[in-house]
């Protein structure tokens, strides 16, 4: 409660700074990076979707709103060194990449502008790790690794969905929007292999899939040009 009361005291000033100016829409080809918008302070602005947001308006009314997503960890654990012993570091490896694409009828000629849409998102993540693993010198390092855990982070997820939302403009290059989205999302593991370094086992995750309605969570900034 306190943080929608802090944005909607946001709202409320700029929009005061704003009053009386002419207001000018956007129109066809103007284009804005999107972000997070969690409120005021150091981390108030924060990535879009998890990632990198791009809209473009392809006429007076119609935008295309792109995000794509890309997170890459590897943490290394390094093997203890000792006389006539040779390793390899364990690790603990995630990559996800993923896209998000939607499109939005706005009915336009105000600062507050409702709009709708349609859309839809997929993501994949996977996963490997390996703990250290040593061999006297000569000999064979026989290092196991697990890629895919089942129960872990990951998985991939697809979802399709129509958006009903309002965007207020704070100023013609500056807006704060909110949506709902109504759709299905289907969710899935992905196979787990385990290889002890002769044999690998393959493990098949299940799946789900829900319908509903939804928010993100968090207003969506943008920052036109």
């Amino acid at each position: 409660m306190k943080k929608i009361l802090v944005i909607l005291l946001i709202i409320l000033l700029m929009g005061t700074v704003a009053f009386g100016q002419e207001f000018n829409p956007p129109v066809k080809g103007e284009k804005a990076m999107l972000f997070g918008f969690s409120g005021l302070g150091f981390l108030g602005v924060l990535e879009y979707q998890g990632g990198f947001g791009y809209k473009m308006y392809l006429s007076n009314s119609l935008a295309l709103r792109m995000a794509l997503m890309l997170n890459y960890n590897n943490t290394k654990f390094p093997y203890i060194e000792a006389p006539n012993v040779i390793g390899e570091d364990g690790y603990d490896k995630t990559f996800g990449i993923g896209t998000e694409i939607a499109f939005e009828i706005h009915k336009g000629g105000g600062r507050i502008d409702p709009y709708l849409g349609l859309g839809g998102g997929f993501f994949r993540t996977t996963t490997e790790i390996a703990n250290p693993a040593t061999a006297a010198t000569g000999g064979t390092i026989v290092q196991p690794t697990l890629k895919n855990q089942l129960g872990g982070n990951a998985g991939m997820n697809f979802n399709a969905f129509f958006l009903l939302g309002m965007e207020y403009y704070i100023t013609d290059n500056l807006s704060l929007a909110g949506e709902y989205h109504f759709g299905f999302d289907y969710t899935a593991a992905l196979t787990e292999v385990f290889d002890n370094g002769t044999t690998a086992t393959e493990t098949i995750g299940g799946s789900s899939i829900g319908f509903g309605i939804t928010s993100s969570g968090l207003l969506t900034l943008a920052i036109y040009r």
